[in-house]
Order: structure tokens, then C-alpha cells, then sequence
């Protein structure tokens, strides 16, 4: 890359003046990436539900959906326009979440897939699959997935859900239990441990109440 400026001389010439701007490119470039990859980080963070669902009907498109509609039989421009509908909606979903690498690789996918599409010539299913097989959808979402591995841990994939309950629910099976075990003598003791464990329920670390706020402070700040 080089950086072009012109001065105009008193006899009339031009002075071209070149600079080699590369090293400042690359520079760029990769700061560019590097706050991409944060902004993936952290949204994965606040949205990790969301996001892993996602992946895991992307895994069903790649594993289940998209062999089954090449061998379903139907006509090859109706399965064209499944297969399109799919692979943009995917885009946009991982656009949103800031995913590196697969929403720039899914946009060209549906680039050629819109082509084919829009070709005068008979849509057929060799067609298909040869623009399919242009792209490597697997290992493309194996690179993203890496980043969150690497700054996350594995364990950011566990299947564990979080599952909300009001308070009020849980007075309820509180005085359920109360009422159970005033009936059965013996059933106290194990009444007096689920009562623990329902009020512990209700306690939440002091971090997972603060952490909301501090990307709130740095932005006033």
C-alpha cells in the first residue's frame, strides 16, 4: 500500500510523492480483527443461550436439514430457495452475534447460491451441490467456535441451562413443603434441608449483580 500526495512546483512540474504505508495496513487490519473477535467475546457472554441455540440449529441445517432437502425429491428451484432462505437467515444470525469469519464466509455461499438462482439455464441438483461443496461450512465454524474455547474454556459449552423462577414460586414450594412435613414427624429433617436449599435458590453471588453495571460505568465514563 502506498500513500499518494502531488505538489505542484514553480516551473510548472509535479512532484509525486509515494509512501509505503504496509506496515500500517497490516497494522489496521489486524486491530480491526482483534475488536471484532472482543465484540464476538463478549456478546457470546451476555447472549449465551441465544448464541448456542443457534449453533446448534446451524449443526442440524449442516448435519440433518440440508442432506435432507438434496434427497427429498422435490423440484431442484424449490430446494434452492430452502437451501437460500437457510443459509441467509444463518447470516444474519451470526452477523448479529459477531462472529468473525462465518457470516463473511455464509454471505458469499449465498452470493453464488442467489447466482444460480437467477441464472436463465434449468436448475439442477449437480448445480447444487457443486456451489455447496465450494464452501466448507464445518471448519469455517470450528475457527470461531476455537476463539470462544481459547478466551472461555470448554466448559462455556455445557449443556447446563439457567432456569428462572419467580419468588413467589418458590414461597409456594417452601410453604408446601412446610405444610408437608407437619403432617409426617419424621419427614422433618428432610423437610428442614429442602427448605435450605429452596431459600438458597433465592441467593445470588454479589459479582452477578454487579457486573451488569460496569459496562454501564465505562461508557459514562
Amino acid at each position: 500500500y502506498y500513500a499518494a500526495e502531488y505538489r505542484l512546483l514553480n516551473d510548472g512540474r509535479m512532484m509525486l510523492i509515494l509512501t509505503d504505508i504496509s506496515d500500517e495496513k497490516v497494522l489496521q487490519q489486524h486491530l480491526a480483527q482483534e475488536r471484532l473477535r472482543l465484540e464476538f467475546v463478549v456478546n457470546a457472554l451476555e447472549n449465551r443461550d441465544d448464541l448456542l441455540a443457534t449453533l446448534r440449529d446451524f449443526d442440524t441445517f449442516r448435519s440433518r436439514t440440508l442432506p435432507d432437502l438434496l434427497s427429498f425429491g422435490a423440484q431442484a428451484d424449490m430446494v434452492l430457495a430452502e437451501i437460500f432462505r437457510h443459509v441467509h437467515t444463518f447470516k444474519s444470525l451470526f452477523a448479529q452475534a459477531n462472529l468473525p469469519i462465518l457470516p463473511t464466509v455464509l454471505h458469499a455461499l449465498e452470493t453464488r447460491l442467489g447466482q444460480l438462482r437467477d441464472q436463465s439455464q434449468t436448475i439442477d441438483f449437480p448445480a447444487i451441490q457443486s456451489v455447496l461443496a465450494s464452501t466448507e461450512l464445518g471448519s469455517t465454524l470450528e475457527q470461531d467456535i476455537a476463539i470462544l474455547r481459547d478466551k472461555l474454556g470448554a466448559e462455556y459449552f455445557s449443556p447446563d441451562k439457567e432456569i428462572r423462577v419467580s419468588a413467589t414460586r418458590l414461597q409456594q414450594v417452601e410453604a408446601n413443603v412446610n405444610a408437608l412435613c407437619a403432617q409426617n414427624a419424621i419427614a422433618a429433617a428432610t423437610g428442614a434441608k429442602i427448605r435450605d436449599l429452596i431459600r438458597q435458590l433465592r441467593f445470588e453471588p454479589l459479582q452477578k449483580l454487579m457486573e451488569p453495571h460496569f459496562k454501564a460505568a465505562e461508557q459514562l465514563a
